[in-house]
C-alpha cells in the first residue's frame, strides 16, 4: 500500500514538472491569426506558426487565445513565453526577436464610385473613413475624418448603404468580413496599401539560454523552408487581388 501511494506520488510529481516546463504561447484572439473554430477548438494563421515553432524545438507546449490589452499585460509580466506581434516589443518590453514571420498590410477599401485614383492617404481627408476600436492611429493624427465601428460585417453593410466612404484596417483581418458579405465587394475599388509592417516572433527573455537557441533554430529552418506563407495562405483569403501604389511608411 505505501508503495503504490509513492508511486502515485511520483507520478504526480512528474506530470506537475512536466506542465511547469511546457512553454506558454499566447495567440492573440483576432480572426483569422487565432479565434475559435466551429468545433470550439482554437485555430488561425499565427496560433499555428507559434505551434510549429514549438514542435520544431522539440518543446511541450500550451497555447492560450487572449484579448489585444491581456496578451501585452501577460507578456510585460514576463508570463507569456512566446508571441507573434507587429509591434518592436524587443525595444518596448525587452523581448527577445527571434524572426522575421510575415507582413501585415494597412489597406483603405473604398467605394468605387468615389471620385478617386488615390497615390497618397491625404487624398481621402475629405471622406468618412471606418476603423475598429481605435485601429489606423496614422490617420488619426493626420487628421482623417473618422467613425468609430464595432465589427467588420457592420462596417461593410455601412459601405453597401453608403454611410461610409472607406474602411480601414489590415487586410487579413478584414478579409473574413469581406468573404462574408459578398453585396460589398462589387462596389469596391482596388484595396489603398498605405502602410506594410513586419511581424515578428518574440520569446520571453527569462527562458533559459538553451530554450531561446532551440526556439531560435526552429524559427530560421521553418522560414527557410516557407512555413509561414503555407500557413498564413490557408487562413488569409482575400476577394480582392489588386493592390494600389502604396504610400512610403513615414
Amino acid at each position: 500500500m505505501r508503495f503504490r501511494l509513492l508511486l502515485i506520488s511520483l507520478l504526480f510529481t512528474v506530470t506537475a514538472l512536466a506542465q511547469a516546463a511546457s512553454l506558454r504561447l499566447g495567440t492573440l484572439d483576432v480572426t483569422p491569426y487565432g479565434y475559435l473554430g466551429a468545433d470550439k477548438q482554437a485555430d488561425g494563421a499565427f496560433y499555428q506558426l507559434t505551434n510549429r515553432v514549438a514542435e520544431r524545438a522539440g518543446l511541450p507546449y500550451q497555447n492560450t487565445l487572449y484579448p489585444t490589452a491581456r496578451l501585452y499585460a501577460m507578456l510585460q509580466r514576463r508570463q507569456i513565453d512566446l508571441a507573434i506581434s507587429s509591434l518592436k516589443l524587443d525595444e518596448q518590453m525587452g523581448l527577445i526577436k527571434l524572426g522575421t514571420i510575415s507582413q501585415l498590410e494597412g489597406v483603405i477599401l473604398y467605394r468605387a464610385q468615389l471620385p478617386l485614383k488615390p497615390r497618397q492617404l491625404e487624398e481621402f481627408k475629405p471622406y468618412l473613413i471606418g476603423r475598429l476600436n481605435g485601429t489606423c492611429p496614422l490617420l488619426q493624427r493626420k487628421g482623417h475624418r473618422l467613425y468609430e465601428v464595432s465589427d467588420y460585417r457592420q462596417a461593410m453593410r455601412m459601405l453597401v448603404a453608403g454611410r461610409l466612404d472607406g474602411l480601414c484596417g489590415e487586410l487579413g483581418g478584414l478579409s473574413p468580413a469581406l468573404n462574408a458579405e459578398p453585396a460589398v465587394q462589387p462596389l469596391l475599388a482596388p484595396p489603398f496599401v498605405f502602410l506594410t509592417t513586419d511581424v515578428f516572433l518574440y520569446a520571453n527573455p527569462k527562458l533559459p539560454a538553451t530554450t531561446l537557441q532551440q526556439l531560435s533554430r526552429a524559427t530560421a529552418a521553418l522560414n527557410s523552408e516557407g512555413e509561414p506563407q503555407r500557413i498564413l495562405k490557408r487562413y488569409v483569403a482575400s476577394p480582392l487581388r489588386q493592390r494600389s501604389p502604396m504610400e512610403p511608411t513615414p
